[in-house]
């Protein structure tokens, strides 16, 4: 069976006031679980829970098809899908399981609200031409992701190594992404995500100069863009705090940020996954006079410098006297130092790409200018 459309089912204005986004997610084996069924089947008909303490979420984030909210379905081009009980090329093969992760949003803290939503899968027997694969560029959700208040327009980016396509795309004629899905929280006001390839900046993939957090429409391409092995994907995320006495940090809450793009395209390479990126942990610490943190990196301690031992990471940051000078400076060190880089799945790791260093390109000779399509007035 492919999949070939996803279709969200709201069944009241309620629902649509309250789903902001689903993610429905293939679970795969791993070396530490190469059956799925014991671990899986005891859940299948339960009522929902908490995937964040879902003790065998790790397992599914293969293939992640998202819709954002007001958005339309999701439609494959006729030639690709994805087959349900894997696809041919990834190590899915024998998975029948998967995870319908959805993200509620409940400004007003409504008790006892309740509705009915789902998603409409459409699939065919027929077979499909090409394996549909996901991506997801995005920023670590953790504290390294520091947006200062005041802000009237704070960048973050994201770099996707190229080492890390190595697994995700065919290596002869690569492949071509045909849908992306912007996402970020409240604070975001703009979106592009940036193409490299050989010291060139290719079209921009998407860009979203008025980006808004309730509105999070996918845009699918009339003409499929490829994607090749060496490439490199940068995602650039505008902030806007000026109302904000804090700073705000990466979190899954829409009270904290996120920087993130969802691909699909096809053909498939040996699998699909993730790729980020973000400032290495140090420079985000000697930033703000602190040298070690431990525990949960969403809320760290201190645990040295001895002024601050004991203390709220978020909190020391929270002090600091966010000056123009002091923005200015964080700027510049959060955006153009060499990120860490991160690949998943696991297979990555071949090819040294699990965790790398990166920035914009340093072979940049041609950039790209882009020209609004949309008229002034409109």
């Amino acid at each position: 069976m492919f999949a070939f459309q996803y279709e969200t089912v709201l069944s009241s204005s309620v629902a649509q006031e309250h789903v902001h986004h689903w993610m429905v997610r293939e679970c795969v084996p791993s070396a530490g679980a190469p059956l799925l069924e014991p671990l899986l089947e005891r859940w299948v008909g339960q009522p929902p829970q908490d995937c964040f303490n879902f003790s065998e979420y790790q397992l599914c984030s293969a293939n992640p098809i998202t819709w954002g909210i007001r958005g339309k379905p999701i439609v494959f081009p006729e030639e690709a899908g994805l087959a349900f009980g894997g696809h041919s090329g990834a190590e899915s093969a024998e998975s029948r399981y998967y995870l319908l992760e959805v993200h509620y949003n409940n400004p007003d803290l409504l008790q006892g609200v309740r509705f009915e939503a789902g998603v409409d899968v459409y699939y065919t027997p027929e077979l499909r031409k090409y394996d549909v694969g996901s991506l997801i560029v995005g920023y670590a959700v953790d504290v390294s992701q520091v947006i200062p208040p005041g802000s009237p327009a704070f960048v973050n980016s994201v770099h996707c190594d190229p080492a890390c396509l190595h697994d995700y795309v065919p290596p002869a004629d690569g492949a071509l992404v045909f849908n992306v899905l912007l996402h970020a929280h409240l604070a975001a006001r703009k979106m592009r995500l940036r193409h490299f390839r050989g010291g060139t900046e290719l079209p921009w993939l998407d860009n979203n100069e008025h980006y808004q957090f309730n509105y999070q429409q996918s845009r699918p391409f009339r003409i499929p863009v490829p994607l090749r092995h060496g490439d490199q994907l940068t995602l650039e995320c505008s902030y806007e705090t000026t109302g904000r006495r804090n700073a705000t940090f990466g979190g899954i809450s829409t009270a904290h940020e996120m920087c993130e793009a969802y691909l699909l395209y096809y053909p498939i390479g040996a699998t699909s996954g993730y790729c980020g990126s973000h400032v290495p942990l140090p420079s985000v610490l000697r930033f703000f006079g602190v040298e070690a943190v431990e525990g949960d990196m969403h809320d760290p301690l201190v645990s040295s410098p001895t002024q601050y031992s004991g203390r709220r990471f978020l909190d020391v940051v929270n002090n600091s006297n966010w000056t123009e000078e002091r923005k200015a400076a964080w700027q510049q060190v959060s955006r153009f130092t060499p990120h860490t880089t991160n690949c998943f799945p696991a297979v990555a790791r071949a090819h040294g790409a699990t965790e790398g260093r990166l920035g914009y390109p340093s072979d940049l000779i041609n950039v790209y200018e882009h020209v609004s399509s949309c008229k002034k007035g409109e």
